[in-house]
């Protein structure tokens, strides 16, 4: 957005390209992860689930998609489980509040790996890493252009110091910065979750470990959508008050949900009739009643009859469900004059 500070206008010459990790998928050979290869036939309550293979990205994604030219993000320290923030004196913290811009970082530059991010509330602080510490910068330093490592495994990232290099961002576990001389990539506290709030959809053919395009192609962030099960014609709703249900009005406003794109694969759900209430899970069930925070991201998984499934991000025992199974089907809607056409069905 133009009413951000624009980043340094030059950066250090890019570095080769082993240094930033996590890449795409090969082509070849690619590994099909995140996918439950067979038809659940599965049935259970509201979302529990006890054993299914563990989730990671469509192949063709990573993490560091979400950190693109223009986009606003989250970075959610491995150590608090919170936002990193910064105050009103520019300070950084590891303990901010969700869903509020003060915790928000937008991305101003993406090439060859290397970031820099100011704070969405108080925009001339950048994001920095100093000799003798981690701190906010402004925009006419070059301590603020930060190189992206991707920890795959884990589906984190790490900020290195361009300028002093093996000096990273980090946060311990009382939501203070980390003297930078004293860290490196493996420790925790170096260690960061991405979660995108606003961002540029992909401009990528992702494909299914079956070798097919994936349904995340056609999910734009806000786009409308529906769930169902295709054997009882069931769809899933929120109540006015915030209560799960099923109908077989497919007609029916509440059945409909307004997608947010968090990134790699991860989705939150709202409520296109009640704003208020989106899907979410308490570590026990799906509910009709999550929070700002990542309890109330799911990651969507493929099958192969082309049905998806919804995993709780924060309880991955947890699934969203329609009348008792968790392999469900997915209309994308579009409203019109007060009603809405079904104009992509799985």
């Amino acid at each position: 957005p133009s009413s951000y500070p624009p980043p340094p206008s030059t950066y250090p010459p890019p570095p080769p390209p082993s240094s930033t990790l996590g890449a795409n998928c090969p082509s070849s050979p690619c590994t099909p992860v995140g996918f439950i290869q067979q038809t659940p036939p599965y049935q259970f309550p509201y979302g529990i689930i006890q054993s299914v293979p563990s989730p990671a990205a469509p192949c063709g994604m990573s993490i560091l998609d979400v950190l693109k030219e223009g986009s606003v993000v989250e970075l959610i320290c491995s150590t608090t489980g919170n936002p990193l923030y910064v105050n009103q004196n520019g300070q950084l913290d590891g303990n901010g509040p969700f869903g509020k811009s003060k915790s928000e970082f937008c991305v101003h530059s993406s090439q060859h790996g290397i970031v820099a991010l100011s704070n969405r509330k108080r925009n001339q602080f950048f994001l920095s890493v100093q000799q003798r510490q981690t701190c906010t910068s402004r925009s006419d330093n070059d301590d603020i252009t930060l190189l992206l490592h991707a920890i795959s495994h884990k589906g984190y990232v790490a900020f290195e110091s361009l300028v002093y290099p093996e000096f990273f961002l980090a946060i311990d576990s009382t939501g203070k910065t980390v003297a930078p001389q004293n860290t490196h990539l493996d420790m925790k506290e170096a260690q960061f979750s991405v979660r995108a709030k606003e961002q540029l959809h992909r401009h990528a053919d992702i494909m299914t470990a079956f070798g097919r395009p994936s349904i995340v192609n056609q999910l734009n962030d806000k786009a409308l959508i529906q769930f169902g099960n295709k054997h009882t014609k069931k769809y899933l709703g929120i109540s006015n008050i915030g209560q799960l249900f099923h109908t077989a009005d497919s007609a029916d406003s509440l059945t409909i949900f307004i997608i947010h794109d968090r990134g790699a694969g991860v989705y939150s759900f709202q409520s296109h009739a009640n704003s208020g209430y989106c899907l979410g899970s308490d570590g026990n069930c799906v509910n009709g009643k999550g929070k700002p925070d990542q309890s109330s991201d799911f990651r969507l998984l493929e099958n192969i009859d082309r049905s998806v499934c919804l995993q709780s991000l924060t309880s991955p025992q947890s699934f969203v469900s329609v009348d008792n199974t968790i392999a469900l089907s997915m209309n994308l809607v579009h409203i019109e004059t007060g009603e809405h056409q079904t104009i992509f069905t799985m």
